[in-house]
Protein backbone atom coordinates (compact mmCIF):
# COMPACT_ATOMS: atom_id res chain seq x y z
CA UNK A 1 0.00 0.00 0.00
CA UNK A 2 1.02 3.37 -1.23
CA UNK A 3 0.06 6.43 0.29
CA UNK A 4 0.99 10.23 0.85
CA UNK A 5 1.71 11.09 3.78
CA UNK A 6 3.17 15.43 4.52
CA UNK A 7 5.63 15.88 2.34
CA UNK A 8 6.33 11.64 2.12
CA UNK A 9 4.67 8.19 0.10
CA UNK A 10 4.63 5.83 2.45
CA UNK A 11 4.84 2.34 1.39
CA UNK A 12 3.62 -0.15 4.03
CA UNK A 13 5.48 -3.61 3.61
CA UNK A 14 3.71 -5.02 6.71
CA UNK A 15 1.39 -4.60 8.94
CA UNK A 16 2.28 -2.63 12.19
CA UNK A 17 0.13 -5.43 13.85
CA UNK A 18 2.51 -7.87 13.29
CA UNK A 19 5.55 -6.04 15.55
CA UNK A 20 6.42 -5.55 19.27
CA UNK A 21 4.57 -2.30 19.45
CA UNK A 22 7.50 -0.27 20.97
CA UNK A 23 10.28 -1.54 18.41
CA UNK A 24 9.94 0.66 16.01
CA UNK A 25 12.62 2.56 14.51
CA UNK A 26 13.60 5.00 11.88
CA UNK A 27 16.84 5.03 9.73
CA UNK A 28 17.62 7.10 7.25
CA UNK A 29 19.76 5.64 3.85
CA UNK A 30 21.42 7.74 2.25
CA UNK A 31 20.78 11.67 2.49
CA UNK A 32 18.98 12.97 5.58
CA UNK A 33 15.10 13.18 4.47
CA UNK A 34 15.50 10.86 1.49
CA UNK A 35 14.84 7.62 1.87
CA UNK A 36 13.55 6.46 5.67
CA UNK A 37 13.28 2.47 6.46
CA UNK A 38 10.91 2.10 9.06
CA UNK A 39 12.16 -1.19 11.17
CA UNK A 40 10.33 -3.08 14.07
CA UNK A 41 10.65 -6.25 15.90
CA UNK A 42 8.61 -9.23 14.70
CA UNK A 43 6.70 -10.22 17.52
CA UNK A 44 6.72 -14.15 16.67
CA UNK A 45 10.49 -14.48 15.66
CA UNK A 46 11.81 -11.32 17.59
CA UNK A 47 13.46 -10.52 14.35
CA UNK A 48 14.38 -7.01 13.24
CA UNK A 49 12.82 -6.66 9.46
CA UNK A 50 11.48 -3.44 7.44
CA UNK A 51 7.91 -2.80 8.35
CA UNK A 52 7.66 0.22 5.73
CA UNK A 53 9.29 2.67 3.84
CA UNK A 54 9.13 6.65 3.40
CA UNK A 55 10.18 8.35 0.46
CA UNK A 56 10.12 12.36 -0.57
CA UNK A 57 7.46 13.25 -2.81
CA UNK A 58 10.25 15.90 -3.70
CA UNK A 59 12.41 12.60 -5.63
CA UNK A 60 9.02 10.62 -6.85
CA UNK A 61 5.75 11.13 -8.34
CA UNK A 62 2.91 8.70 -7.90
CA UNK A 63 0.72 7.90 -10.96
CA UNK A 64 -1.60 5.06 -11.35
CA UNK A 65 -0.25 2.86 -8.44
CA UNK A 66 3.00 3.30 -9.36
CA UNK A 67 6.18 5.49 -7.92
CA UNK A 68 8.44 6.95 -10.68
CA UNK A 69 11.75 8.74 -9.77
CA UNK A 70 12.02 12.54 -11.01
CA UNK A 71 15.55 13.18 -10.05
CA UNK A 72 18.82 11.29 -9.41
CA UNK A 73 18.42 10.95 -5.82
CA UNK A 74 15.31 9.67 -6.39
CA UNK A 75 16.53 7.23 -8.84
CA UNK A 76 19.39 5.89 -6.33
CA UNK A 77 17.10 5.15 -3.94
CA UNK A 78 14.40 3.29 -5.92
CA UNK A 79 17.44 1.25 -6.81
CA UNK A 80 18.23 0.36 -3.26
CA UNK A 81 14.32 -0.19 -2.89
CA UNK A 82 14.37 -2.27 -5.22
CA UNK A 83 17.87 -4.45 -4.37
CA UNK A 84 16.61 -4.73 -0.54
CA UNK A 85 12.84 -5.76 -1.55
CA UNK A 86 13.91 -8.59 -4.13
CA UNK A 87 17.32 -10.15 -2.56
Amino acid sequence: MIEQVGSQYRIRILSPELFVKSSFRTKDVGIRGGLQLILGKLKKTGKWTVQALRLSIHDFSFYRKTLYPITKRGARELKFVKGYLFR
